[in-house]
């Protein structure tokens, strides 16, 4: 019995290379489909908690929490360049707003084709001389 290369019966060969295919066809799909299913980080999570860590140094440092009271925001852009720079690292545009706590602080510069996550914080005054407002951050993607 001889054994060569390519036999004359090359229904055999024919069969091992179709069966090779499908294998490495099957493993793609299956490799496509496992990639697919891994856990993509939740931009909406990690962009409220960004917001919310932001909206928390605010709460805390006394000029910035003054300027909100005194309804400067839009007039010194303290806070703004503050937030600014938080943001900074990372691809979204915001806008901060202030406005009285029972009212519903809305965006004005906001696009409309994106989606925006919304946070806000409630800032007042010592005991004494009691005021507050409300700032609004709204963040969206670039």
């Amino acid at each position: 019995m001889e054994f060569t290369l390519f036999p004359k019966n090359k229904k055999g060969i024919l069969v091992i290379i179709e069966a090779a295919i499908a294998i490495l066809l099957l493993l793609g799909f299956t490799a496509v489909v496992m990639t697919k299913q891994v856990a993509q980080p939740d931009t909406a999570a990690n962009v409220y908690h960004i917001q919310h860590q932001i909206l928390r140094e605010i709460s805390g440092n006394y000029s910035l929490r003054d300027e909100i009271i005194n309804d400067n925001i839009d007039k010194t852009n303290i806070t703004k360049g503050f937030v600014a720079k938080r943001l900074e690292p990372f691809p979204v545009s915001f806008s901060a707003v202030s406005c009285n706590p029972d009212e519903s602080c809305s965006c004005i510069e906001c696009p409309g084709e994106k989606e925006i996550f919304a946070d806000d914080i409630i800032i007042s005054t010592n005991l004494s001389n009691y005021v507050e407002k409300k700032l609004a951050l709204f963040v969206w993607l670039k």
